[in-house]
């Protein structure tokens, strides 16, 4: 692009959206690595509790919990924010091929 040259609105719309999401999946990589670096090893799927039952002592339950649920609220904000990115170029890309 030339200098000076000024990006359609859309685009800029469009390019903001993908750094919210860039963001999110930034997010969602931290906490993964904090599950996966905590005491215990419980990362996304690990158990929470022994053969028996009880909660394991080795792992802080609570907290995984919490950035368990982050992550799914995450992954849904993430997927939003794409299926709008999608949409977006989609739309840009069919005023760009009706003019």
């Amino acid at each position: 692009m030339a200098s000076g040259a000024q990006l359609p609105s859309e685009l800029t719309v469009l390019f903001a959206k993908q750094d919210k999401a860039k963001a999110i999946e930034a997010e969602i990589a931290a906490l993964q690595e904090t599950l996966e670096n905590m005491p215990g090893k419980p990362g996304l799927k690990g158990p929470l509790v022994d053969s028996e039952g009880f909660p394991r002592a080795d792992v802080d339950v609570h907290t995984v919990r919490q950035h368990r649920h982050k992550i799914a609220c995450l992954q849904t904000d993430h997927k939003a924010a794409m299926k709008e990115v999608e949409q977006g170029l989609y739309n840009y890309h069919q005023s760009v091929k009706d003019q």
